[in-house]
């Protein structure tokens, strides 16, 4: 068993079904290093993803992004609707609970520098990392309706990347 696996297993029993409810459906071919998410709708797909911290550490941040229903130009290549995820999307976002660029401010069990003088140096629970994870995804869900910015998303404009209308 490694560091990830209780938190990774609270994940597949709160957060998937969760998106999978709001129409998302789960893109599980990049696992274990990213669990992406797409739901298609007439006018957008939108995509999310898990990124795990890549040194097996109980971490990991939400990319988030959007594109048109017939997919991306990224690079010059065109990327297929069922392949698009956040990373290829011209407008996209990362949602985390601190505003550090480091892991350190991901979602995560183990605790920051600080925290282990008061608490410890054992894991939170998973489940309250999830519960934390699913009261802030409520910002992307935001950004894509009404273009909301909030204050755990951060977004940016990636200019070799653009949707594909034709």
């Amino acid at each position: 068993m490694t560091k990830t696996t209780d938190l990774r297993r609270a994940i597949k029993k709160r957060f998937v079904p969760l998106l999978e409810g709001k129409g998302f459906q789960t893109d599980p071919r990049y696992m274990p290093q990213f669990l992406i998410f797409r739901r298609f709708t007439p006018e957008r797909i939108h995509v999310c993803d898990i990124q795990w911290e890549k040194y097996g550490r109980p971490r990991f941040v939400v990319n988030f992004g959007s594109s048109a229903p017939l997919g991306v130009v990224c690079h010059g290549a065109d990327i297929e609707p069922n392949d698009v995820w956040a990373a290829t999307t011209a407008w996209r976002g990362r949602l985390k609970p601190g505003r550090s660029p480091s892991t350190g401010s991901w979602f995560r069990q183990d605790p920051r520098l600080l925290e282990r003088f008061w608490r410890g140096s054992g894991l939170k629970p998973p489940e309250d990392v999830v519960s934390e994870l699913i009261e802030l995804f409520s910002e992307i869900e935001d950004y894509w309706e009404a273009g909301t910015v909030g204050a755990h998303i951060r977004v940016h404009d990636i200019r070799w990347s653009h949707d594909r209308i034709a």
